[in-house]
């Protein structure tokens, strides 16, 4: 009796200290970021929450739109704060070519793994993949095999279906407009029909996405 509950003691002594050791490097972290945040030259907006920072925002619906009226404000390069790291967003097209095109250069910089590596939950099996691993020779290899796929002759195969997408996005688009102009204000309710785009152009992608990469029609 004594043996298991020195057991149970010490596994939970082991416990506690890793706990403790992780809540200390993500202290440690956050200070690091919050100290580079607040030296660097760049520039940025302020956060939301000075414990996520800029999370909430990102993880928000009107994340694009968010990032493109920053980009406005700040310029092409700005900083954000995501938990307890900075991240530094680069919209110009220029200076996201020379950190991402050459490998090997002066300012490469390669895809980090841990970032990407959560995107392997979904997958099965789980393992790296194309858009999750490093840049290494198992990318290369991974990115030979498919490169084929994206061709412009491949490519052709999925127009059709693409029209066909296009078809029903303009049949959706008449049948709202015609179901809202019923009635006496028929022109004024045609008029006054609105479209979510956003959510039409969402059902899009998924669509296209679903047929060239899964073959399914995800409707």
């Amino acid at each position: 009796m004594m043996f298991v509950v020195s057991a149970v003691q010490l596994l939970a002594a082991a416990a506690a200290a890793w706990l403790c050791k992780q809540v200390f490097a993500w202290l440690y972290r956050y200070y690091c970021t919050q100290r580079w945040l607040k030296t660097t030259s760049i520039p940025g907006p302020p956060p939301s929450n000075r414990i996520i920072g800029h999370v909430s925002t990102v993880l928000s619906d009107r994340c694009p739109l968010q990032l493109a009226e920053w980009a406005n404000t700040y310029g092409p390069i700005y900083k954000l704060q995501l938990l307890n790291s900075a991240c530094v967003v680069v919209t110009d097209p220029s200076a996201a070519h020379s950190v991402t095109r050459w490998a090997g250069s002066d300012t490469y910089l390669a895809k980090t793994r841990e970032l990407y590596k959560a995107l392997e939950i979904g997958t099965v099996p789980q393992m790296p993949n194309i858009l999750t691993s490093a840049d290494n020779a198992y990318w290369k290899a991974v990115r030979q095999a498919t490169a084929p796929c994206f061709s412009i002759s491949n490519l052709k195969q999925v127009f059709p279906w693409v029209l066909q997408l296009c078809d029903k996005a303009v049949a959706h688009v008449n049948s709202s407009s015609s179901a809202a102009a019923g009635g006496k204000l028929a022109a004024a309710a045609a008029a006054a029909a609105s479209i979510d785009v956003e959510d039409l152009s969402k059902r899009f992608t998924a669509d296209v996405i679903g047929h060239m990469l899964f073959a399914e029609d995800l409707k």
